[in-house]
């Protein structure tokens, strides 16, 4: 099997199961119960938030000051930030801004949020600058900022830290969310609100996180119990969340093996006609193409008959034409054609030369393209 599908989800370390394993069976307890188990358990929650939040300040000189809210994934956290900033600040005023091409975990709450009355602007961020572009934007009026870090379809990454920086200057009061789903790990993050989520990096689904930057008084999204200082309510999954810790220990620091894939894929891809590259200013770990004249539909389940699996685009997009890729300017042609990759540290040089051995089959099947040379 060659597995290019890691944007959307990645095999789980050996490490995070064994450390799921380890904590189903010898620390099973409640969290919140008084008994010494509950403590165990309890503290196997609080190493975890530090190695987490140790992760997510790495090569970022940002102080991570605040508190990791443990959540059932990226789309919780997105909805809790958003929401609970909706809630806590929209006295003082109802304008948003986020961009074009946001998760529809992102894009579908600022939709609900136009029907309560909120300001939502949204900016091209395939528009140059696009960091000043926002600060330009942010006025008194300001709450909130949303932006993705890294676009999940096209790997399109977004200078977190001047755009903290150009905000800030602008409305100090501003709280910046930041959707690191695809950043985690990979680059510094810097936002007073952050979405990060285990299985984008080789730990288990079901769990993700919202560190949330201290002075930041968000109402809490689920009620309940006391859980999480009151801000989730919910017996904690002690098991998911060490197996969340041990996969952001686990995962490599240098990428230096992942920027060399995507050389070679890069080289690969350029010895045929009529394939584009859609993917600019983008992490190496995905890389978004467009084989015009052959629906991406097509080509998926071509490649998954060999055993290679690739994606259409986001995972959650179910189909449905892409808003970045439009937001990109590309013509219906090359969005309906447009096939994404994206690799883990696990992937291989021999597996980049098989895909594209199965690859110009199809091609050479579906519309007789041929190779240069």
């Amino acid at each position: 099997m060659i597995y290019f599908d890691n944007a959307a989800t990645t095999k789980p370390y050996e490490a995070a199961l064994k450390a799921f394993n380890n904590t189903a069976l010898s620390t099973f307890g409640n969290s919140s119960s008084l008994h010494k188990f509950g403590l165990k358990s309890e503290l196997e929650i609080q190493d975890a938030e530090k190695n987490i939040l140790k992760r997510l300040s790495h090569d970022c000189s940002f102080p991570k000051e605040g508190k990791l809210i443990f959540t059932s994934g990226a789309t919780e956290s997105n909805n809790m930030a958003i929401r609970g900033v909706a809630e806590l600040m929209h006295r003082k005023g109802k304008k948003i801004i986020t961009t074009k091409t946001e998760h529809a975990s992102v894009s579908n709450v600022m939709d609900s949020l136009i029907s309560q009355g909120f300001d939502i602007l949204k900016v091209n961020p395939y528009d140059n600058n696009v960091e000043q572009q926002i600060a330009d934007l942010t006025d008194k009026d300001t709450i909130l900022i949303s932006a993705i870090a890294v676009n999940n379809e096209t790997g399109f990454k977004i200078d977190t830290k001047k755009l903290f920086s150009l905000v800030k200057e602008k409305n100090k009061d501003t709280i910046i969310h930041i959707d690191a789903v695809q950043a985690f790990c990979k680059l510094p993050v810097y936002g007073d609100l952050i979405s990060i989520s285990a299985h984008k990096i080789h730990g288990i689904k079901g769990v993700g996180g919202l560190f949330i930057q201290k002075g930041i008084k968000l109402p809490p999204l689920i009620l309940g119990g006391e859980h999480q200082n009151g801000l989730r309510a919910g017996t904690l999954p002690t098991e998911l969340i060490t197996a969340f810790s041990s996969a952001a220990c686990e995962y490599p620091y240098d990428n230096s093996h992942i920027v060399s894939l995507r050389k070679y894929f890069e080289e690969k891809i350029s010895e045929f006609d009529n394939i584009v590259i859609n993917s600019k200013n983008s992490i190496p770990d995905i890389i978004n193409f467009s084989i015009l004249n052959i629906k991406s539909e097509i080509m998926l389940h071509y490649l998954e008959q060999h055993n290679i699996f690739v994606s259409g685009g986001s995972a959650c997009s179910k189909g449905r034409r892409s808003n970045t890729l439009l937001g990109c300017g590309l013509p219906n042609k090359a969005i309906d054609s447009a096939l994404r990759v994206s690799f883990s540290h696990q992937n291989t040089f021999e597996e980049i030369d098989q895909f594209f051995k199965i690859l110009s089959k199809g091609i050479e099947r579906f519309s007789k393209l041929k190779v240069k040379g």
